[in-house]
């Protein structure tokens, strides 16, 4: 995530915000912990502007991630066919 503030554009122009994400992303709790972040302001001819960048690197796990193993259902036939005997 990239967050962008202040006046962007020339002479005249308002202060505004502007954000660029993508994918899953945890701000707040113990997982956010995993997330980089740095903020830094930049010197523009226009004047200062704030830059926030979060990243989580593709080898992250987060401990709320579920995965739920397949079930494997075995079937005896040998025992169906016994009780059919009787």
């Amino acid at each position: 995530e990239i967050i962008i503030k202040g006046k962007l554009a020339g002479k005249g122009a308002k202060a505004r915000k502007v954000r660029v994400w993508g994918g899953y992303l945890k701000k707040v709790g113990d997982p956010a912990r995993l997330v980089d972040y740095a903020k830094v302001p930049a010197e523009t001819r226009w004047g200062v502007i704030g830059v926030r960048v979060r990243i989580v690197h593709p080898d992250t796990r987060f401990p709320d991630e579920i995965t739920i193993p397949e079930i494997r259902v075995e079937e005896n036939e040998g025992e169906g066919a016994q009780g059919n005997e009787q």
